[in-house]
This record gives C-alpha cells, sequence and structure tokens, in this order.
C-alpha cells in the first residue's frame, strides 16, 4: 500500500446508513495501522475534510498514521468552504496542486 493514495471525498464509507458509513471509516483506518497496510498519503476533499478535525471521530487513527508516516491531506478549498480552518490542524492543509501531483506519481484507491 505504500505507493497509493487514498482518496476520501465522504466522512464515512459506502452507501446508505451514514452512521455505520462513519464507523466503517474509522474501523477502515484502525485496520490498516493495525496490518501495516499504511499509504503513501490520505487526501481529503468536500465533506471528507471534516474528518481532519481536531474533534473528529477520525482524530485518533488519522494522528496513529500519521505517526507511521502517512501524509494526512485536506484539501484548503473545501476546509474554507466549510469554514472550519480553526479546527485543522495547519500541518493537515494542503492544495490541488498537491493531490494532482500525488495522483501523478501514485496510484490513487478512492473511498
Amino acid at each position: 500500500m505504500n505507493n497509493k493514495v487514498l482518496l476520501l471525498g465522504s466522512e464515512g464509507i459506502g452507501r446508505g446508513d451514514e452512521d455505520l458509513g462513519k464507523r466503517l471509516l474509522v474501523n477502515f483506518l484502525g485496520t490498516l495501522l493495525a496490518k501495516k497496510a499504511l499509504p503513501k498519503a490520505l487526501f481529503m476533499v468536500n465533506c471528507a475534510v471534516r474528518l481532519a478535525t481536531n474533534d473528529s471521530s477520525a482524530h485518533d487513527p488519522l494522528a496513529e498514521l500519521e505517526k507511521a508516516g502517512v501524509r494526512v491531506l485536506a484539501c484548503t478549498t473545501c476546509v474554507k468552504a466549510f469554514n472550519i480552518v480553526d479546527r485543522v490542524p495547519p500541518h493537515r492543509l494542503s492544495s490541488m496542486d498537491a493531490l494532482v501531483d500525488l495522483m501523478a506519481a501514485h496510484e490513487v484507491i478512492s473511498l
């Protein structure tokens, strides 16, 4: 997985029950850590940027992924659109330019 980029476009995985989708995503992130199946980066766009906040349900697994060397990035345009700039750690803010560079250099898995 270290040559892959995970692209998150929502706060959950799958369609249907939103709460279940959110729990599944947090479970997925924890499973990546447990199996040491670490991607090169995880890039969040649209409402997925809410996961990057310090008070999200995904805070702990995302912080652990960062400690393990995964780049955890949130689209700055999206963060500004949701008015959550003050709740996202500055080191996670990134641009579409960076996303395009990651996509050009690595395989992308969209969740």
